[in-house]
């Protein structure tokens, strides 16, 4: 036989076992979308693994924009199973699929429970039938333990409405309705907050026998349901939470100014993005971030007794760069957007006094800046450069309510995230867009009202957050 015709039948030979082979190897294909029923959207980026009996690794895929993935196995696909990192704020933890047998080509639909399914899981109650939005919040309570679950604590959700109601009286639009609601935990340590709008960024505090968790706040993210667990915790007993900062891509975010509630200390993280406080109280604690080009980052943080579990208040917070040098492109768009509406909703509604960066780069110092407000007092240390703001205290009695000058310190938030006049002294005037003064906290939105207080309020929004 010449050597060109035993290659010929090598090839043909090849050409007749290769595509049976191959065949062998591939012999299931599924092709499915996963679908969010609260956002009523496709989900991307949601881990998709399928259960393939004889097969050694489990095929995986993750969805794409449209939420559709691809499975491919070399034995019969029997189950799929789906996560998502956002779901645990719905407390979903994965969704499932069981092949039906006899089925031949398989191309499955996956979605999440619908707010009308969840409504009466949760509330125990069909959704009502108003024309409002309701929205769910949810969660459990429980010691620093980490494990005793607590019932009969009482807690307070404070929200903003989304929208604008007409003040009567004046006969002028703008003026916002801030609500409450109160609940308690039940037996096994459970609360439900059913019927509040699904907008709103919302405010929660939880109290019983001593204990108490920190303000939380939960800023809204476009779901009808949210659910937050809570830790409560005896404030006289302190303890050290450690943690990591980074980005969105996983590197170690160094220089980052960081604080938490229950101690006044803020500290700058590492090369390697670590933090360390020492002296936290217990409970459920705010924790932020700050540095310049991120978008800032605040997270509740559970301070739990470390006594009791030792690597418990090991932290891992993430932060988003907010411009590029690729024209100007801001990320979070969302969110972000949602402060800049909530802030010129609140400027037309006339509740709060403003001043703006045409009016502020005509003043030399913040301090003096804030000495223009009626409503603050500013009281310069001996030095002539540190400096306190003081507000007014709401006096109630049975027969009037006043405003006086008691000496309550003012709440300071920069773009968002509560400070300090450590942090406003380095601004500059021509830095900040504009400040907002609230004379009390009941005039405050939810976000930044003071559950403990009613002194005023000061919101100081800088160009770099409002830049678009």
């Amino acid at each position: 036989m010449t050597w060109p015709r035993c290659v010929a039948r090598i090839f043909v030979a090849l050409c007749c076992v290769l595509p049976a082979t191959v065949s062998a190897q591939v012999a299931d294909t599924v092709r499915g979308v996963v679908y969010d029923s609260l956002l009523k959207a496709p989900i991307a980026a949601a881990t998709v693994i399928g259960l393939a009996p004889g097969q050694e690794q489990a095929p995986q895929a993750t969805t794409d924009a449209d939420g559709r993935f691809v499975l491919v196995a070399s034995t019969r696909i029997e189950r799929l199973t789906v996560f998502h990192d956002e779901w645990e704020r719905v407390g979903l933890s994965a969704l499932d699929a069981v092949r039906p047998q006899g089925l031949g080509r398989w191309t499955p639909a996956l979605a999440t429970p619908s707010l009308e399914t969840l409504w009466l899981r949760l509330c125990q109650r069909p959704i009502p039938a108003t024309g409002n939005k309701p929205a769910i919040v949810f969660g459990t309570l429980r010691l620093a333990d980490d494990s005793t679950r607590v019932s009969g604590a009482a807690l307070t959700l404070g929200w903003e409405p989304d929208v604008f109601i007409e003040d009567q009286r004046s006969g002028k639009t703008g003026a916002t309705q801030n609500t409450t609601a109160v609940t308690r935990s039940n037996e096994q340590g459970e609360f439900f907050f059913c019927g509040v709008p699904d907008a709103a960024h919302f405010g929660i505090v939880a109290r019983g026998s001593g204990l108490a968790s920190s303000e939380v706040l939960l800023l809204s993210d476009g779901r009808p349901v949210r659910r937050i667990d809570l830790v409560l915790g005896d404030s006289t007993v302190r303890t050290t939470v450690v943690g990591t900062l980074h980005d969105e891509s996983g590197v170690p975010v160094r220089d980052a100014s960081v604080s938490i509630d229950g101690t006044p200390n803020v500290v700058t993280t590492g090369a390697d993005g670590r933090f360390a406080f020492t002296g936290v109280p217990l409970g459920t604690r705010m924790l932020s971030a700050r540095k310049v080009g991120y978008l800032p980052a605040v997270v509740p943080a559970e301070v739990v007794d470390r006594n009791a579990r030792s690597a418990a208040n090991e932290l891992r917070v993430s932060m988003q760069r907010g411009v590029t040098l690729e024209g100007v492109k801001v990320v979070a768009r969302r969110a972000l957007n949602r402060d800049v509406v909530d802030f010129n909703r609140r400027r037309l509604s006339g509740i709060a006094r403003y001043m703006d960066n045409t009016e502020l780069r005509n003043i030399p110092r913040i301090q003096d800046a804030l000495r223009l407000f009626p409503s603050l007092r500013v009281q310069t240390a001996n030095n002539g450069v540190d400096f306190l703001v003081m507000g007014r205290q709401m006096q109630a009695s049975i027969t009037t309510t006043s405003l006086s000058m008691a000496g309550c310190r003012a709440q300071i938030y920069i773009d968002g995230i509560q400070a300090d006049t450590q942090f406003l002294s380095v601004l500059t005037p021509e830095s900040i867009a504009s400040i907002e003064v609230f004379p009390t906290g009941a005039y405050a939105p939810v976000r930044f009202r003071n559950f403990d207080d009613n002194c005023a309020v000061v919101l100081v929004w800088t160009l770099g957050f409002f830049l678009r």
